[in-house]
């Protein structure tokens, strides 16, 4: 039903954010514009950063974008925890 679009179930995204911290982002499904690649969709997004300190901090909600170009996530429907 999403036409014109590429579709990964259960993707995984590493990178790490301004201050190096890693960042470790799944989701149940991942859906890819094919007009404009960079932007992905996310169903039920996790993202688990590890601070400096060793402490891990999840963030889950229950839709998201994550622009590949610039390493950016973006939560748009509610935040769960």
């Amino acid at each position: 039903d999403d036409i014109g679009e590429n579709e990964l179930l259960n993707p995984e995204y590493q990178s790490t954010d301004s201050q190096g911290q890693p960042i470790n982002v799944t989701a149940s499904r991942a859906l890819q514009n094919q007009e404009n690649p960079n932007l992905v969709k996310l169903e039920n997004p996790i993202a688990d950063i590890k601070m400096k300190d060793g402490a891990i901090v999840n963030i889950q909600a229950k839709g998201g974008t994550y622009e590949q170009e610039n390493e950016k996530l973006f939560l748009n429907q509610k935040i769960l925890r």
